[in-house]
């Protein structure tokens, strides 16, 4: 039996990816993770105007983090749409203001989101039925044995194995009203502790998890980019900045603040390293047999597909870095129970040079098929040093989706 179908659209220089899980006497589970582009927007525009037919709605949208070439597609893609749940990490107000004074970017609605996502989001524009941010301060360590949750308790969620009925269950525990209070004003400008979550948000630690129905798992994990002592740092001198200028943080997003705001952040760090929400799915583990088959869908020849019949699970990566040894450790603790598990493996940050792991074992080198989703004739993105080290070291095949090159594949349980 066909159980899904998941595709990185053929968008350029970002990264544009959905899947769809199939009920046996249900609808369909339809999900996003990133959709933005920062090559010749007719390609992004393209890929949502072809995909927003074929869905009624959208049970999951997810943000990995707040580049433009990850997120500046969203707007387009759920408007007019009703998605059930949109997944945010949290990134401090912060974090975004330091990206905002980077961006060349115009457009104003990728500027709205940086400024605010939950405003942005969570108006009347929008017909969102939950916000989930992921993360925030004191996350416990990643290889804590009792952080990853493996699955559900199915005789709770009273599912019927054999039906693969689409029930989303949530193992995972929001924080409290009392508890997000102490967070919210990190993540956004808009806070006001006289209105109760006007937003329609859970606070999640990370991790977080989300199963769909007896058959599929989500597990999420919000790896943070920067150095949260620094981050500190650059916050208290903002606020002293603001406290002399009188000034609210929602001006330090104008324009005309942005040299300032630039200079006090370089005073902490020499290049902002993202902050990701990273994603592995994948059929849930005790079922019969799975397969995978992997295609392209390209205006010249096509690849030979890629099939496999166990490793079936996703690693999306966001922009993640694994250069720091300590960073890839986490990540591997916290997947350690399905790291094994996967075969498609999204390189991060479009396999930038900065952003891979060279020294070798990484425990990175057993995948069966290496993603890279970046434009073509770019200067970093993809990195031939990058690639050849994946081609000497790492077991499976590269596959560039581009411009004009879209991967797409199917799991079968049988």
């Amino acid at each position: 039996m066909k159980a899904a179908l998941f595709c990185f659209e053929n968008i350029g220089q970002g990264l544009f990816y959905h899947g769809r899980l199939h009920g046996k006497h249900t609808d369909s589970f339809d999900f996003i993770y990133d959709c933005g582009s920062k090559s010749a927007i007719r390609y992004l525009h393209t890929a949502i105007d072809s995909y927003r037919p074929s869905v009624k709605k959208l049970e999951m949208v997810v943000i990995s983090h707040f580049d433009e070439d990850h997120v500046n597609g969203v707007t387009r893609l759920i408007s007019g749409k009703r998605v059930d749940r949109l997944i945010l990490p949290y990134v401090t107000w912060a974090e975004r203001l330091a990206l905002r004074t980077m961006t060349k970017s115009q457009d104003n609605q990728y500027l709205l989101i940086l400024e605010d996502p939950l405003t942005y989001f969570g108006g009347d524009n929008f017909d969102i039925g939950e916000i989930i941010v992921v993360g925030g301060p004191d996350q416990p360590p990643a290889d804590n044995p009792d952080l990853f949750i493996p699955g559900p308790p199915l005789e709770q969620v009273a599912i019927n194995t054999e039906t693969n009925e689409l029930r989303v269950y949530i193992p995972s525990k929001a924080l409290s009203d009392e508890d997000q209070v102490t967070q919210l004003p990190r993540f956004t400008i808009a806070w006001d502790p006289t209105v109760v979550n006007p937003w329609k948000l859970s606070l999640y630690k990370s991790p977080f998890s989300l199963f769909v129905g007896a058959f599929w798992e989500f597990h999420f994990y919000n790896v943070e980019g920067t150095d949260s002592a620094k981050m500190m740092s650059f916050e208290r001198d903002l606020r002293k900045w603001m406290a002399k200028e009188k000034l609210e943080p929602t001006d330090l997003f104008k324009d005309e603040h942005r040299s300032t705001v630039r200079s006090i952040y370089t005073k902490h760090y020499s290049r902002l390293n993202q902050t990701s929400l990273i994603l592995y799915h994948n059929a849930i583990e005790g079922q019969t047999n799975s397969a995978f088959t992997l295609n392209s869908v390209e205006y010249h020849p096509a690849d030979e597909a890629v099939e496999s019949t166990e490793n079936t699970g996703t690693l999306l990566t966001g922009d993640l870095s694994l250069s720091a040894k300590k960073t890839r450790e986490n990540l591997l603790a916290f997947y350690k129970h399905r790291i094994d598990r996967v075969g498609i493996f999204l390189v991060p940050h479009h396999a930038a040079k900065a952003n891979w792991a060279f020294k070798h074992p990484s425990g990175l080198e057993d995948f069966e098929a290496y993603v890279v989703s970046a434009g073509v004739k770019r200067k970093h993105h993809p990195s031939p040093k990058v690639l050849d080290d994946i081609d000497a070291w790492c077991a499976g095949e590269i596959y560039h989706c581009h411009e004009t090159c879209a991967y797409f594949y199917d799991v079968f349980l049988m």
